[in-house]
């Protein structure tokens, strides 16, 4: 997927969801492109959210559409610099 269509999707009022660790959820999606054991899917955290990888290595990795809006209705946002994802925990 091209970055710019990740940003479009995450600009989307798509639902939110209502139940469960969301957090995870997000990070179990993004394990499907990025191995775990080979770069950290927490990539920082602050006071109350977490920090994914960023935009463009998910979609150099591939990431689908579907996902990326599977992400967004978690609860996943672009972050304030708009490079990576973030989720507040």
């Amino acid at each position: 997927m091209e970055t710019e269509k990740f940003y479009t999707i995450f600009k989307s009022d798509i639902g939110k969801w209502k139940q469960g660790d969301s957090a995870f959820a997000g990070l179990m999606i993004m394990s499907k492109y990025i191995d775990p054991g080979q770069k950290l899917l927490i990539a920082g955290a602050g006071y109350d959210e977490i920090y994914g990888p960023s935009v463009i290595e998910l979609c150099e990795a591939g990431i689908t559409e579907d996902d990326a809006k599977g992400l967004h209705n978690l609860g996943w946002i672009v972050d304030d610099e708009g490079e990576g994802i973030k989720h507040f925990v």
